[in-house]
């Protein structure tokens, strides 16, 4: 019982609102829909206008969006429509960050919707040598609170798939992603020294570890963790604690996961 209640106060407290009134689809802004041409101008026009009215929802609707990375801002959502794809550029100058979607000390942030997010990351070690040269995360935030990440699809990431940095009251609920088992470093999703987070009905099929809480900075821990209703692949470890840690991991739940085709 105490399990439960304590899924339904993180829920209700990291659960965020955008102004469903505010709606800014990305073709209004100039986005080519092909894959072809380089959208990050057009879709961070997007959401900077989302953020210049308080918030809302940036629409990226069907069809495939050529980007390198984007900076989501205060109360605004990517809201990714039935068959509307990101893709991450090839071009690795494309990304200001090594990243696709990035946010930095922002609040009351979400992706959304069943659309896909595709990182094209075997493009940058697929048949080359190391050091791959290459984004470093899908999605990476980093000190932001209030964090909805819902019903997307990753597939093909060049690294880290969702890294969650320093963040408070975070969920990630019904993702699927899915990377090639050959891929080098697509951990699934890293809680890294961040509190109160919940991962609820994933699937992630990946390269390396699925799940990998971490606590690098010691004065600040990954605490108040759960993790439930999960499918964990991976061809290195399902749940790994640790890795690159020298601070303290603490109140973590995992339950009903399914794990198999791993290593450990």
């Amino acid at each position: 019982i105490s399990l439960l209640i304590v899924n339904f106060m993180f829920f209700s407290t990291s659960t965020v609102f955008c102004n469903e009134k505010n709606e800014f689809n990305i073709l209004d802004f100039g986005a080519d829909s092909k894959g072809s041409t380089l959208c990050t101008g057009a879709i961070q026009s997007a959401i900077d206008a989302a953020y210049d009215a308080g918030g809302g929802k940036v629409i990226i609707p069907t069809g495939k969006y050529l980007t390198g990375t984007l900076f989501l801002k205060d109360n605004v959502f990517l809201d990714l429509q039935p068959n509307g794809t990101i893709l991450g550029s090839k071009n690795i100058s494309d990304y200001v960050k090594k990243c696709i979607i990035y946010a930095k000390d922002a609040k009351n942030i979400g992706i959304i919707g069943s659309g896909f997010i595709n990182g094209q990351g075997d493009s940058f070690w697929r048949g080359k040598e190391r050091p791959y040269i290459r984004p470093e995360r899908t999605i990476d935030f980093n000190n932001c609170q209030n964090v909805v990440i819902q019903g997307i699809n990753i597939r093909n990431s060049a690294a880290f798939n969702i890294a969650i940095s320093w963040c408070n009251l975070v969920t990630i609920t019904g993702v699927t992603i899915i990377n090639d088992r050959e891929s080098p470093n697509t951990d699934g999703i890293d809680p890294i020294s961040s509190s109160n987070v919940i991962i609820s009905n994933c699937y992630i099929e990946t390269g390396d570890d699925a799940i990998c809480p971490k606590a690098p900075d010691e004065d600040k821990p990954c605490e108040n963790l759960v993790v439930n209703n999960c499918v964990l692949i991976s061809d290195d470890t399902a749940i790994k604690f640790g890795t690159s840690s020298n601070g303290v991991i603490r109140n973590c739940t995992f339950s009903n996961i399914v794990t198999r085709d791993t290593q450990y």
